[in-house]
């Protein structure tokens, strides 16, 4: 316990002795005042200026197409020309190569041939039937119907009257032999006995001539040729009359067999079956002319509508085929490679040629504390190698809407304004973008700031530049070589900004150099 009160009071004896000294080497000095035994101070000065002031931040990238595309054909094909070589220019649409298109050109041919055809048929449906197969198919409706009429109005009294007339010649001619007079047997008789009695004369006749031979054409015999005949024909006559063969009566009575078969047909002519068949006739007819008439239904025009939307398709195919067969550039740019030769095959899977846009843009990253310092629109410079001392002019142009998880990072993209085309593909790039602008503020050179125990401060000359008088200032914008100061000093005061490591307020000096 007493030894821990003498230890304490020696801290507060030593204490007491300390602060008493510090007191007696600053009582009748101020604070950090120089003795003014001390030679003056050589420094270099400068005025306070004027100026506008920015504030950026910076960043770095690689330069890039706006636009990069590896172009493929769209078509297959033997490749007939290539256009185009490595450094070519191109606008959108011009030519690169030209593709084999004989057999684009054959299937666009066919493809409508196949539309006109089907074109055609819907205009022929469109316009119905034609006049002249309404005609026939009327005409069979009422040849039709003209027959089913017949069957429906029976036989003609004429026709019946003329197949029982039939009948009854044919029994008048049966009869006319069958029945026989007295007087007509005895004509036939008489008939008989004088072709008999003719017959004996000429056989005298000819018996009086035949030994002389060569007879033939004598009268005799002809004669006698002719009395034969008629006496058989007489002989007949009267046989039949007198005892007709069955030989002679069996076609008489088929004759008449006939005619009663036709008088009972003429009669009663037609079947059920006949009256059917002629009244599907009309039915068939009566359908034939309506189907003639309004041949097509609406699945029948539906059909033939599919099959032209179908051949246009075939067409636009085909055309966009053979319009294809020319591959064209999907964008103003600069060919930077190109992968075929004339005779090789392109396909929509192999690459034709690289192209490139002249428009350069820059892609960075920036960390999401800085979102807020950045928008579409906002200017940038962009600085590169192989041009030290320009400065191209730039603007933000896309802001990615959200941050990359891993890095917590934001896209930016900043396009220049390079009119000249200076800028290439691939250069490394700089680039600063613009915060903030002030104009007419107060402006030192950032080596005039000095912190004096965690202040900022600067030098001000006074006493004909003879001193140094410290000012606080509150600083505004810098750059790399200036700082903006809201507070402390005002524009045209002269300050040091050279020589300032012995320096202090109050301090002697001696100007040895102005900067402007």
């Amino acid at each position: 316990m007493q030894k821990n009160i003498i230890r304490n009071m020696l801290i507060i004896f030593i204490f007491t002795i300390l602060m008493t000294g510090c007191n007696n080497l600053t009582e009748g000095t101020p604070e950090s005042v120089i003795p003014d035994d001390r030679p003056p101070v050589p420094v270099e000065i400068s005025a306070v200026k004027t100026g506008n002031m920015v504030s950026i931040i910076s960043y770095s990238g690689d330069l890039t197409p706006e636009d990069s595309l590896v172009v493929p054909s769209i078509v297959m094909g033997v490749i007939e020309q290539v256009l185009v070589d490595i450094g070519d220019k191109l606008q959108a649409a011009d030519p690169i190569i030209r593709i084999e298109d004989t057999t684009y050109r054959a299937q666009l041919n066919q493809a409508q041939a196949g539309l006109t055809s089907a074109q055609i048929n819907l205009k022929k449906m469109e316009n119905g039937a034609r006049d002249e197969n309404i005609d026939l198919a009327e005409v069979a409706l009422d040849v039709a119907l003209t027959n089913l009429s017949k069957l429906q109005n029976g036989p003609k009294a004429e026709q019946i009257g003329m197949a029982s007339a039939g009948v009854d010649a044919a029994q008048a001619q049966l009869d006319s032999i069958l029945t026989v007079t007295e007087d007509e047997r005895t004509l036939a008789a008489a008939n008989l006995a004088i072709a008999e009695s003719n017959l004996k004369l000429a056989q005298s006749e000819f018996d009086k001539i035949k030994w002389a031979g060569q007879i033939g054409e004598m009268p005799q015999s002809i004669k006698l040729e002719q009395a034969t005949v008629a006496y058989e024909t007489s002989l007949a006559n009267y046989n039949r009359m007198v005892n007709p063969d069955e030989s002679d009566l069996a076609p008489l009575r088929a004759t008449i067999r006939q005619a009663e078969n036709n008088l009972a047909y003429v009669s009663d002519p037609f079947t059920n079956e006949d009256f059917a068949l002629a009244q599907a006739g009309v039915r068939q007819a009566k359908l034939q002319l309506a189907l003639v008439k309004d041949p097509f239904t609406d699945e029948d025009f539906a059909l033939v509508k599919a099959g032209i939307a179908q051949a246009e398709s075939a067409v636009a195919l085909a055309q966009y085929q053979v319009e294809n067969s020319v591959l064209r550039a999907p964008f103003d740019g600069v060919v930077s490679n190109v992968f075929v030769t004339v005779g090789s095959t392109a396909s929509p899977q192999l690459p034709v040629i690289e192209l490139i846009s002249e428009e350069l843009e820059v892609k960075v990253d920036i960390p999401e504390a800085q979102l807020a310092d950045v928008y579409i629109g906002q200017s940038a410079a962009i600085k590169v190698p192989a041009h030290p001392n320009e400065d191209f002019p730039a603007t933000i142009t896309t802001i990615s809407p959200s941050a990359n998880t891993s890095s917590r990072t934001f896209g930016i993209t900043i396009k220049p304004f390079d009119p000249d085309k200076k800028l290439k593909a691939g250069m490394f790039a700089q680039i600063s973008i613009l915060l903030e602008e002030k104009v007419g503020v107060t402006i030192v050179p950032r080596s005039a700031i000095v912190s004096v125990q965690g202040n900022d401060v600067v030098y001000v000359l006074r006493d004909n530049e003879e001193t140094a008088e410290m000012h606080h200032v509150t600083l505004g914008l810098s750059d790399h070589d200036r700082i903006e100061i809201l507070e402390g000093v005002s524009p045209s005061e002269l300050i040091i900004v050279g020589g300032l490591s012995d320096i202090v307020d109050g301090s002697t000096i001696a100007v040895v150099a102005r900067t402007e």
